[in-house]
């Protein structure tokens, strides 16, 4: 071996070992950016394109429903074995809306049952409408509210009958000045929601 060849492959060898000293590092920080944009996409997501605020299933915060679950199962449950249901009439347009909800049991008008109403689009409460204890008129609870957004709402009806507190949904879907129901990023959801009506939603 010639003294320059030698003198070559130090070379060579020094600019390996600077190449994998700089590749950990590199490698490293790249481990760093991706996880921090990881995050800020997380937080994004959850802030921003879906912020939740209260568990509008319930119009309750999520604190109190994790510690009250077992109750409000158990009303949901029992709300439906004493053959009680609720009949919503609630046609859906931009502006001024006339709903009513008449509570029932065996098919007639419960006198002494209480209704309130909460207006809500789904995975956020920034458009929440709420109605205190609706009036009632020949054994219907009335209701007027006025929607300025078209696309989808659910209305969280919350009643009151027998020492039992219920909430129920009912899906609408307002139609735009053309007549069309426009596309909104809560669409997957509402079609969720939608499959979920028929079952219990304490």
């Amino acid at each position: 071996m010639t003294i320059g060849s030698s003198s070559k492959d130090t070379q060579t060898l020094s600019a390996l070992d600077r190449f994998r000293k700089n590749a950990w590092g590199w490698g490293i920080l790249s481990v760093f950016v991706v996880f921090a944009g990881l995050v800020g996409l997380t937080i994004r997501v959850a802030v921003v394109d879906y912020p939740v605020e209260l568990d509008n299933r319930r119009a309750a915060h999520y604190q109190w429903v994790d510690e009250n679950i077992n109750e409000l199962l158990w009303m949901s449950a029992e709300f439906d074995q004493r053959g009680y249901d609720v009949e919503v009439s609630a046609p859906a347009k931009l502006g001024k809306n006339h709903w009513e909800f008449r509570v029932t049991q065996g098919g007639e008008s419960v006198p002494d049952a209480k209704f309130t109403l909460l207006v809500t689009r789904e995975a956020t409460n920034e458009y929440d409408l709420e109605l205190a204890e609706l009036p009632k008129l020949d054994g219907s609870f009335i209701g007027s509210v006025s929607l300025q957004q078209p696309g989808a709402w659910l209305l969280r009806m919350q009643i009151e009958v027998e020492g039992l507190r219920v909430i129920r949904t009912h899906l609408i879907e307002v139609p735009d000045e053309h007549g069309e129901i426009p596309e909104s990023k809560y669409n997957s959801r509402v079609r969720i929601a939608k499959m979920q009506l028929g079952a219990l939603t304490p």
